[in-house]
């Protein structure tokens, strides 16, 4: 089941995403920025349990601390 997931990214990147799908609708028309998130999460969170974990997920948890964190380079 889908859920919804909402985060903040720099505006270019943000721009590039929407780009990268417009772009594959022409390969696959059914293609969306869902898709694209899931399959970068997924890659990404695979990555870091893997050289991080011992390639294991870490325990689930019901939600994570809020706050600012600092300015990177790209904002």
């Amino acid at each position: 089941m889908k859920e919804p997931f909402s985060t903040q990214i720099p505006g270019s990147l943000r721009a590039r995403a929407r780009a990268t799908v417009k772009g594959m609708k022409t390969v696959d028309p059914s293609y969306s920025l869902s898709q694209l998130v899931t399959d970068a999460v997924r890659a990404h969170v695979a990555h870091l349990e893997q050289r991080h974990h011992h390639g294991h997920p870490w325990p689930t948890v019901a939600h994570l601390d809020v706050g600012r964190r600092p300015l990177d380079d790209d904002e």
